[in-house]
């Protein structure tokens, strides 16, 4: 790849195809000097020790993390996005984690690292429609 002609690449297609070329048919099935054999042979030879890891664990492990502030309506905003938290957070900085591609939903983690809620956003037009209970602001209850 490195005497590549790079101006004749003229889609990230094309630089796509000629590097998944180049890995398939040279790299990955030329015998190396270092290993004296090919480093798919390598590979195969111990596949029975690699430990997979399920995406949902690994997921975990990739969070992006940020502090927000929780608003008096027990919600914060992340990404132009918001998302209701339980009440018990109201007022407080919350550290929160969350995949950068599945902001569906967010996660509250404590000081120590472990999870705490699961929160969502926001669905405005469901919220809307609750029927809720009069308040009296008379004073009559004191």
């Amino acid at each position: 790849m490195n005497s590549s002609d790079w101006d004749t690449f003229s889609s990230i297609d094309q630089l796509d195809k000629s590097l998944t070329d180049f890995l398939s048919d040279r790299y990955t099935n030329s015998i190396h000097s270092s290993l004296g054999c090919t480093p798919r042979e390598r590979y195969m030879r111990d596949y029975d020790r690699i430990r997979h890891v399920p995406t949902e664990e690994l997921d975990v492990h990739f969070l992006h993390r940020k502090e927000c502030r929780v608003t008096n309506a027990a919600t914060l905003r992340l990404l132009g996005t918001e998302y209701e938290t339980p009440q018990q957070f109201i007022g407080s900085k919350v550290k929160i984690r969350y995949l950068p591609t599945d902001l569906s939903r967010l996660f509250i983690y404590s000081d120590d690292g472990k999870l705490l809620h699961t929160i969502h956003a926001v669905k405005k037009v469901e919220n809307s429609k609750i029927k809720r209970l009069a308040v009296d602001y008379t004073g009559g209850g004191f």
